[in-house]
């Protein structure tokens, strides 16, 4: 009892990571997006301008001919294309521009994706390391907290009465309720279990 072996981690700062920002594969696919995102941008401004357009062709229609002739000689004109199929073709485009925005979005997840998938494996060995440190570590409290507790059996049998001001026992709940991790349905077997069914231990 209390003497497993304490393995030494390796301190996961000394992994270098290189941003997810700065690979080429997530830049390409981030600018494709932003791209993508301008147009639409641009597209949304030239339908709101549409629609000015068609509210002060409106207005304009209850001006007399005279009137409307100063503004064409004060530098304005008369749109040869009509506003409906000026907002006939925005709502096309942004039809276009949003599926294609949402495939790219798609995209991107699936980069991110891969990306992730080759840092992950650089750490696998080192997190499993870490993840047996828990388990042991999980044994050896289990360990510390038996042995504490037939010390006080043991005084007890013996017709003593155990001390509390000489032998406290200020054990959180929690780490008694983890149990043993390899006996029972407590956390702490269940969470060997799962190291076991992936592999770590």
């Amino acid at each position: 009892m209390l003497k497993r072996h304490k393995q030494k981690l390796l301190d996961p700062a000394e992994t270098a990571i290189p941003l997810l920002q700065d690979q080429p594969d997530y830049c390409a696919a981030k600018a494709q997006l932003d791209a993508l995102n301008l147009r639409l941008n641009e597209t949304d401004k030239r339908r709101a301008k549409a629609l000015a357009r068609a509210k002060a062709g409106a207005a304009a229609v209850t001006r007399s001919p005279v009137e409307r002739a100063a503004d064409l000689v004060a530098g304005g004109f008369v749109p040869a294309v009509t506003t409906d199929a000026e907002l006939i073709a925005c709502d096309e485009e942004r039809d276009i521009l949003r599926r294609a925005i949402s495939e790219q979005n798609e995209r991107i997840a699936e980069v991110v994706s891969a990306l992730s998938y080759d840092v992950c494996k650089e750490f696998l060995d080192q997190h499993h390391s870490a993840m047996r440190a828990v388990l042991a570590a999980m044994e050896q409290m289990h360990d510390a907290i038996g042995a504490v507790a037939a010390i006080r059996g043991k005084i007890g049998a013996a017709g003593y009465r155990v001390r509390t001001d000489i032998l406290p026992m200020p054990f959180p709940r929690e780490a008694i309720l983890l149990g043993d991790p390899n006996n029972g349905n407590g956390s702490a077997a269940s969470f060997r279990r799962v190291l076991q069914r992936e592999g770590v231990v």
